[in-house]
């Protein structure tokens, strides 16, 4: 089977067949948004304002901060932080960090 490619809102994505989860569904994130499969931009570098607010029910730390250039306060956890004890929800796209937070 080839390759599947195109430019999909702006953004050039290109699947290929047998790269494996990670990057199949990096491919399917590019397309439709990271927040559509449930990942959220959790990197600590593409936010600021960061403000502890409590910890999770398993102990992960839990912030309000706002994405850079963007004035909305939100509330989550930091990627970097959550790949320490569960990799498994941490994944990258573009170079960002994303959590899947349902694996939480």
């Amino acid at each position: 089977m080839a390759s599947i490619s195109g430019d999909y809102g702006g953004v050039k994505t290109q699947t290929t067949p047998g790269q494996g989860i990670m990057g199949t569904l990096g491919g399917i994130a590019s397309i439709i948004g990271p927040g559509g499969l449930g990942l959220f931009g959790s990197d600590i570098r593409i936010k600021e304002n960061i403000v502890p607010d409590g910890t999770t029910y398993n102990g992960h730390n839990v912030y309000h901060f706002n994405y850079i250039n963007d004035d909305v306060r939100r509330r989550g956890v930091m990627a970097q932080e959550v790949e320490l004890t569960n990799p498994d929800a941490v994944v990258e796209i573009d170079g960002i960090k994303h959590v899947y937070y349902e694996a939480l």
